[in-house]
């Protein structure tokens, strides 16, 4: 990114004064509670200009994506060092009411804007106009002239939305969900479609598991007086479970901390959760994913930045993975150090190419998978992409595929689904095809 360009970036939006009166509580405006590295949402986009304006999200980091990736999550951790926030570089509650406090979030607070009309907000909307390709304009103005007209008309034409070159909500909202403003009309449709605070795709949470379930169920107990803590997490630890013990004895369900059946009706019942388990047959209430073919999930994944959240077939214990590499198959390496012992621990206790049956938790849905418990072909000591002698695994000379450093692994794990093949033969590998029917209930 130019220095000319970010200066722009600047200009064009730390104009925002934000007062109470005119807009809701910051967190309407997300669809999440909490941002984190391997979110991918368009708010992430947000986070990073608002990141810009501060100073700590500079040219150096990168371009504006809907990825929240390591040097966002390090620009992150910057901004909560400098103002005194418990630095994780994770953007939680506390966070995003720092840069609110600071008036780093562009919002439009007018339900529409038109021909003739004033005001600091236009120049937000040239910007992004101009991003989209629409708008030729050298300087932005603070005036929605003639050009602005017609750069929004072919705005709303791109988008198959009524070209009259008004701005009008459902415009606002498509800026919004495209990462380039907040919004009244944004606010208020997320409010209306999250009457529920969100949808639980498992049958038990309980203590040590990490999904991103778990924040919803966070938000439910926060909402009943039970749960206090700075900012939700992923994490189901000691805080968590101990509010779902004072939820379960305010509802005389079992108090064992765990979320089940009951206390997931509950839930349901007072209006918090939905579900949406995938289960395509049953056996002793076993949830099974998908019975998908390799090549349809090829479409669903972007390598290097779609994270999964897995679950084992048998124990119910998960932890997150990011879909690094493979063609033929998955090639994924753990976020996280813990991330790394959970899997060390799955096949017990050491690192092994025995095939288990797992769950892959993404996008909503829960897919049948399978995979081996080896980190190979990489090393965490050394660059990403550089070619290595002694590579993990046995795997000698080549390509180093270790692309996330700190997880505690040399090099990636293998995730086969339906008809997914190996890399040293193409060929199609039964003992990780059995797993896979395992995890769909295919008998």
């Amino acid at each position: 990114m130019s220095k000319y360009w970010k200066v722009l970036i600047i200009t064009a939006i730390v104009f925002f004064a934000m007062s109470g009166e005119a807009y809701a509580a910051i967190e309407n405006y997300f669809d999440l509670n909490v941002y984190e590295l391997g979110v991918e949402n368009n708010d992430v986009k947000i986070l990073q200009r608002a990141l810009m304006i501060d100073g700590v999200y500079t040219e150096e980091n990168g371009e504006v994506t809907n990825y929240y990736g390591e040097k966002t999550a390090a620009a992150v951790k910057a901004f909560q060092t400098k103002y005194d926030l418990y630095a994780d570089g994770v953007a939680g509650k506390n966070t995003l009411a720092k840069m609110d406090a600071l008036n780093l979030f562009p919002v439009l607070v007018e339900a529409q804007y038109k021909l003739g009309m004033e005001g600091e907000e236009i120049k937000f909307i040239q910007r992004a106009l101009k991003e989209e390709g629409v708008l030729e304009i050298e300087d932005y103005t603070s005036y929605y002239g003639a050009l602005t007209k017609d750069a929004v008309a072919k705005f709303q034409e791109k988008y198959g939305l009524v070209a009259d070159g008004i701005l009008g909500s459902e415009s606002i909202i498509k800026l919004s969900d495209l990462g380039y403003v907040l919004s009244e009309e944004r606010a208020k449709e997320i409010e209306s479609v999250t009457s529920v605070m969100g949808n639980l795709s498992l049958n038990v949470y309980k203590k040590g598991m990490s999904h991103v379930d778990v924040v919803t169920i966070q938000k439910a107990l926060e909402a009943e007086g039970v749960f206090e803590y700075d900012e939700y997490t992923q994490n189901f630890g000691d805080v968590t479970e101990e509010s779902v013990i004072d939820f379960q004895e305010k509802y005389g369900i079992e108090a064992d901390g765990v979320v089940g059946a009951a206390t997931i009706d509950k839930l349901k019942e007072l209006g918090y959760v939905s579900t949406n388990v995938v289960v395509s047959r049953a056996n002793g209430g076993k949830q099974y994913g998908e019975y998908i073919a390799w090549t349809d999930m090829q479409e669903l994944i972007t390598k290097g930045k779609s994270v999964f959240t897995i679950e084992d077939f048998y124990t119910g214990q998960t932890f997150n993975v990011i879909a690094a590499y493979g063609g033929v198959h998955s090639d994924v390496e753990t976020l996280t150090l813990a991330d790394s012992e959970i899997v060390k621990q799955l096949w017990g206790g050491k690192y092994s190419w025995e095939r288990r049956p797992v769950l892959v938790h993404y996008m909503g849905r829960v897919f049948a998978a399978s995979m081996n418990g080896m980190p190979h072909a990489g090393r965490e000591n050394q660059p990403e992409g550089e070619y290595i002698s002694n590579r993990s695994g046995d795997f000698g000379y080549g390509y180093n595929f270790d692309s996330i450093k700190g997880n505690g692994i040399d090099g990636h794990f293998c995730l086969h689904f339906k008809d997914s093949k190996l890399h040293s033969n193409r060929a199609v590998d039964a003992q990780h095809q059995a797993a896979v029917k395992i995890a769909a209930g295919v008998q």
